[in-house]
């Protein structure tokens, strides 16, 4: 984990090595579609067809959201799935509860795994087989 290439910026180095344990990554960002469907809400600024009653923005990434607002999302997935949720949230006071099978954000080190992996499309035992599957 970390960019050994010139250029870098202070909290990419020093690089190090780190063992993921096998994890999914959904194909695509979450949409306004998805959002809305689970939270009757639609944050996002980018409006697409939807001022003109198209069905377009349902197909839009949400955006506008923060990291809060996100973890409350992906626990509302879990429930809906029958999982257990990955956060317990109180104000701004978040635990991550490791042994839950519920939707959750990736960490640092599977999101840079996961994009090396996509861009380089070469495997290696530090990006779990897993993973990759769910990629586009």
């Amino acid at each position: 984990m970390g960019n050994a290439a010139g250029g870098h910026r202070n909290n990419e180095a020093p690089v190090r090595d780190v063992t993921l344990s096998g994890f999914h990554m959904g194909i695509h960002p979450v949409t306004q579609g998805e959002w809305y469907d689970l939270t009757g809400e639609t944050p996002s600024q980018a409006l697409g067809d939807r001022e003109d009653g198209g069905s377009g923005w349902r197909n839009l990434p949400v955006e506008n959201v923060n990291w809060f607002e996100a973890l409350a999302f992906a626990n509302a997935m879990s429930a809906r799935a029958g999982l257990t949720p990955a956060y317990t949230m109180d104000g701004t006071t978040v635990t991550w509860n490791r042994e839950a099978n519920g939707y959750r954000l990736p960490t640092e080190a599977e999101w840079e795994c996961v994009d090396k992996a996509r861009k380089t499309a070469i495997m290696t035992t530090k990006c779990p087989a897993s993973t990759l599957g769910m990629i586009s």
